[in-house]
Formats: structure tokens, sequence, C-alpha cells
């Protein structure tokens, strides 16, 4: 079980409502996140040293961006829990799951990876072309509405960062998750619109397959090794892989950069 800073009755006091109405959903690296009522999902920081210009920066841009594929984010708040002022971030909740769970009970049909694959590219386009990249896509990052694979929806926007500013991954400093991180981000270099497509081939290959494509559990601990690893990725697809997928997850997992293209040219190649 995930350890909790909060109970479910302080959350439910700093929101004003009642402890059954409030429920547990994840840690992440700067907070925790609660289902508030029926509709809401909100990101609690409880990092003391979170910086609030941080916030503000992500928050404009992300406020902007309105799509299915993408969590939307109502507000921006604050509440008072144990005693402490906490910055909150308010999404809507999506029902259904993450993609974690739903790999854990085996692998994706080849045409749902379709759909799923080709609504992370649509995810990762509105994002790219509102000037923010993602720098975190892995499957406990994409919820399925309604649990469908077919029906993706990209969260956890915490770690966002506008494009025309400097996105620094260096070790030990590195920002994101190694397995689903680009060549580039391990050598570190900054994270931009190809990293993101590179962790979208990542997740599609695994989801075809029930396994990464090139880091199993336990394997891989340190960067040089796994990006040996990932630059010399050795696709082993299943045969009844539909060739324009096979296609698209190859370009995205290009170790340069430049071959892998655009999220709106590589949707566009699922259609």
């Amino acid at each position: 079980m995930e350890e909790r800073k909060y109970t479910a009755d302080e959350v439910a006091a700093a929101f004003g409502t009642l402890a059954k109405e409030v429920s547990f959903l994840g840690t992440g690296a700067f907070g925790e996140t609660w289902r508030i009522g029926p509709q809401d999902a909100c990101k609690i920081i409880y990092q003391d040293d979170f910086p609030a210009e941080r916030l503000d920066r992500e928050v404009e841009g992300l406020l902007k961006i309105e799509d299915d594929r993408v969590v939307r984010l109502r507000e921006r708040t604050a509440v008072v829990i144990e005693g402490c002022m906490r910055q909150v971030l308010r999404f809507e909740f999506i029902p259904g799951g993450d993609l974690r769970r739903r790999l854990n009970q085996g692998q994706v049909p080849a045409e749902e990876c379709v759909a799923l694959t080709r609504g992370l590219l649509h995810a990762a386009a509105v994002l790219h072309e509102a000037q923010v990249v993602h720098r975190d896509i892995k499957p406990e990052n994409i919820l399925l509405r309604h649990g469908e694979p077919a029906d993706p929806v990209l969260v956890d926007l915490g770690l966002v960062k506008p494009l025309d500013e400097s996105t620094l991954t260096v070790y030990p400093s590195f920002i994101g998750t190694a397995r689903y991180a680009a060549p580039e981000q391990l050598r570190g270099d900054r994270a931009r619109n190809a990293a993101d497509l590179w962790s979208i081939g990542a997740v599609a290959a695994e989801a075809l397959t029930g396994r990464h494509p090139y880091s199993q559990p336990g394997q891989h601990r340190d960067f040089a090794t796994l990006l040996r690893a990932a630059e010399s990725v050795d696709l082993d697809l299943p045969a009844d892989t539909p060739s324009e997928l096979r296609i698209v997850i190859a370009k995205l997992l290009s170790p340069r950069r430049s071959a892998r293209g655009s999220a709106r040219t590589a949707e566009r190649m699922l259609a």
C-alpha cells in the first residue's frame, strides 16, 4: 500500500466535505492526489519548498488546453491542512483506472492498441501545439476512461514545461521516469517534443506485447546501461500487429530524435 501523508478525515476537513466523499488516488513526486466528490481529482502539493512561480507558469498554459485526451485542469487553489497552507490543483476526475492496472491483466489487443496509440499521439499534439512538453508519459500517467484502452486520457501534468525554456534532465537531478525516457533525456539533453514521442512508442510497444520493449523490472539500474538498451531497441511485436502501427512504433523509438517526426504526423498515420 502506498504511504499517505494525509488521512481521509484531514482531507475532507480541508475541503469542507465528509470523509465518505473523498478517496485516495495516489502519491506523486510533489504531493498526493485525492478524489473529492464525484467529479474532481485534487493534487495537494505538500512539498514545503515547491516554488509557487513554477505552478504559476505551468497552470497558465494548461488552463488553455481543452481536449478529451488531456485531463482538464479546473483551477489552482489552496487549502489549509494540518495547519499548513497547501497549493492544490483541481482536475476533472476520470473513472476507469490507469493503463498500468490494465497491463497487469495482460497485453492490449492490436486494434485497441492502435486506438490507444492514436489517442496518446493526439494528446501529445495538443500539448505541443500549446508549446508544452509533458516529460513523463508512462502507463501510470495514462487513465483509461471507463477502463477502455481506446479512450486514453493523459494525466499527471506536474512535470510539464514550456518549450521555450530549458528543461534540465541531468542525473542525479533527472526529472521523469527513466524507463520511459528518450535517449537524449538519459544523456542529459533537454526534453523536447521528440522525448514525448519516444515515451509513447515505449508505452505502445509494452501495451502490444505485455512487456517493456527494452527494460524489464530489476534490469538496467544505471543510466548508462539503460541508455545503451534504449539506443538498440530490437522490436519483437506480435504477428497480428497492423502494419501502420508497426511503422509508427518503430518511428517513435528511433534513437535519432529528428526521425520521430511530429505527434500530429504520426497520429495521421494511424487514422
